[in-house]
């Protein structure tokens, strides 16, 4: 399938899911309030983050090692699919018997803490593993197909709790749970793989020493995005945490938009000569389609926004989040060099650039957090993410302008052909 193709289906998937995420965000909100959505977001935050980094970069080193070692695509997946059941086995483990003895999560009841750890974690890993195994195949469209799919089937069970009154914190819990789980069994019956322990110590010491510089860059991004929140349970209360995880969660909907072209762009890159002039030329095309793209996006959500107390949206309740999604949104177009251009230079062999710069703006988050919240609430916090966003977008800015020698022009100025090109695509029957 062709980059262009990968990416205009990408790009439509997610479309449709910031309305799918946008709708069921609105009836979450609405029938939790914003303490119990604070409530609730705390944990899911917590186990999501054991969740995405308890691999310690094996699923970072996936993709890499399936189309670049000496191994076969099927023995790494089963050589990571081995370890990644034991390292969820022990995180959840560790989790549930320190839930039982009173140390953590004691407002959660143990039956939750239980099955959302097994659920979250293990088939958050699983699925992120199958996902890598179809990006190193190139299959962005079918997996975009299933990602869509399993959204659609999400969203109607929480639109039947919500009618019939069942929607609540308890409910909520369990089918965000789930969604990990629905994913793996639609991708496991869409690739030709089987399930098969397979241990090799040397295969997974090669995939962390190469992806762990990666993993490090990814869990400090990670924690850049989502440090705040922890903060604002911790200086303030669920109340406060509720209305922020609302205006975040708006403003991180406009990132699926530079997140539709990565998958694509990362399977391209792979196959590439990282020296082509292809190379940089597709990463340069990709950068500023992104950008504008989001700008067109931002434009007329940071001038709508005060519809989100409106009664047909989240409600009244919800004023305080508006203006975190005005201040959000200016970062969120420096994200966009960040999100998209850090593969750029993992995949070229470069990833402690990556590294580096994500703590940077990890330090700068933490230091602001600090001082902004006690003083200004969580209109502080997205203060603090607004101005990491763009050190962050800005120091890749000038990475590509002085040490990788692309032209401004290159980054920012869309070409006509370019244009041409891109209408050809959407016009052409996908």
């Amino acid at each position: 399938m062709s980059y262009k193709k990968n990416i205009s289906f990408d790009f439509i998937t997610k479309i449709i899911n910031i309305f799918l995420a946008f709708f069921t965000s609105v009836i979450i909100a609405k029938s939790l309030g914003p303490k119990e959505l604070g409530y609730a977001k705390f944990l899911i935050l917590t186990l999501s983050a054991f969740a995405q980094f308890g691999h310690i970069g094996i699923i970072d080193a996936t993709s890499y090692f399936q189309r670049k070692s000496k191994h076969s695509l099927e023995q790494i997946f089963k050589v990571n699919f081995t370890f990644l059941f034991i390292i969820s086995f022990l995180i959840s483990g560790t989790l549930v018997i320190l839930k039982y003895f009173g140390i953590i999560f004691n407002d959660y009841s143990f039956l939750i803490i239980t099955l959302a750890s097994i659920a979250l974690i293990f088939f958050t890993f699983l699925n992120n593993l199958l996902y890598a195994t179809f990006v190193s195949k190139e299959k962005i469209i079918q997996v975009n197909k299933i990602t869509l799919y399993s959204s659609f089937l999400i969203i109607f069970i929480y639109i039947v709790l919500w009618l019939t009154g069942n929607l609540n914190v308890t409910t909520y819990l369990i089918v965000f749970s789930l969604k990990s789980v629905i994913s793996c069994i639609m991708m496991k019956k869409s690739i030709n793989i089987k399930f098969k322990f397979l241990f090799d110590l040397r295969i997974i010491l090669e995939e962390i020493s190469y992806g762990i510089v990666v993993y490090f860059g990814a869990l400090f991004i990670y924690l850049n995005y989502r440090m705040d929140q922890w903060l604002i349970k911790f200086y303030i209360d669920d109340t406060s945490l509720g209305l922020y995880s609302v205006g975040v969660g708006i403003a991180e909907m406009i990132l699926l938009v530079p997140m539709s072209v990565i998958n694509p762009l990362r399977a391209r890159l792979y196959n590439l000569d990282v020296n082509s002039s292809e190379y940089r030329m597709l990463t340069a095309k990709t950068l500023k389609f992104s950008l504008y793209i989001t700008l067109l996006i931002s434009i007329p959500v940071y001038f709508g926004v005060n519809l989100i107390s409106s009664e047909i949206l989240y409600g009244a309740k919800y004023q305080d989040s508006v203006e975190v999604v005005k201040i959000l949104l200016i970062g969120i177009l420096f994200l966009t060099f960040g999100k998209v251009g850090s593969h750029y230079f993992v995949i070229k062999g470069k990833p402690f650039i990556h590294l580096a710069t994500a703590f940077l703006v990890l330090s700068v988050n933490f230091v602001l957090n600090i001082y902004l919240i006690p003083v200004l609430g969580i209109n502080g916090a997205a203060w603090a993410s607004t101005a990491s966003y763009s050190i962050f977008g800005l120091s890749y800015i000038l990475m590509y302008v002085i040490k990788e020698k692309f032209t401004v022009r290159s980054i920012f100025v869309i070409e006509r052909k370019e244009i041409s090109d891109l209408w050809y695509q959407f016009s052409k029957k996908l």
